[in-house]
């Protein structure tokens, strides 16, 4: 959508330009695609690749649940390593 609205308003395309420099490289490298789209009118595309990248982390669930099956499975990993002890 950011693209799209980039691509229709000149002054917001100026915008995120200006903004591309200030921001961190993950939020630059999306801008700068964004950038890119808006210039080659390519937003559907990026539309398209963004309701993808919603879709997958839904598959997937929230980051935090991950991180807690990761170190959920680490401790029994550790676990199942250690000697095991007669009675």
């Amino acid at each position: 959508m950011l693209a799209n609205n980039a691509a229709r308003y000149p002054d917001l395309l100026a915008m995120l330009r200006r903004m591309k420099a200030q921001q961190s490289a993950q939020t630059a490298k999306i801008l700068g695609k964004a950038i890119a789209a808006a210039e080659t009118v390519e937003g559907p595309r990026l539309r398209k690749e963004a309701l993808a990248a919603i879709e997958e982390i839904r598959r997937k669930g929230p980051q935090s649940r991950r991180d807690v099956n990761l170190w959920g499975k680490a401790r029994w990993r550790w676990a199942a390593s250690l000697p095991r002890r007669r009675p």
